[in-house]
């Protein structure tokens, strides 16, 4: 797959929401966070379900090993609050942790990591993830 189809989702996603609610992430209100959460969750499921392999994260978790192991150090949680960090981990956790802790790894690797790249891409009307991610100083790409 090339770099440029798995980047497709997100650019599709991003382009969608040409308007963004504010101007910066730290001045989102809990319900402008709130409304980014639910409009992105039909992207955290596809990730989820594999159906567009348009996260590198979502591949190297399945891949295993130090590959899995290395996604502890890259949650992109840059100019996030710990409040809007927690309430990002809580509103995943509640959709699929909610009867067991069985995805909590996947969750907190994947798509936390996701769901912060996709609500940053939407305030700053970025379209590519890895320009993104470079803003939010993660220092790896999934190449």
């Amino acid at each position: 797959m090339t770099q440029k189809s798995q980047n497709s989702l997100f650019v599709i996603i991003a382009d969608a929401s040409s308007q963004s609610l504010c101007s910066s992430i730290k001045d989102l209100t809990q319900d402008q966070l709130n409304d980014l959460l639910r409009k992105y969750t039909p992207l955290m499921k596809q990730v989820f379900e594999g159906k567009h392999q348009a996260s590198w994260r979502h591949q190297h978790y399945k891949a295993g090993g130090a590959k899995q192991y290395n996604l502890n150090y890259n949650v992109p949680v840059g100019p996030f609050t710990d409040e809007q960090y927690q309430a990002i981990v809580s509103y995943l956790m509640g959709i699929y942790c909610v009867s067991h802790k069985r995805y909590l790894k996947y969750v907190m690797k994947v798509l936390v990591s996701e769901m912060l790249i996709a609500i940053f891409m939407d305030i700053h009307g970025i379209s590519d993830p890895e320009d993104a991610e470079a803003k939010m100083g993660v220092e790896h790409s999934g190449q």
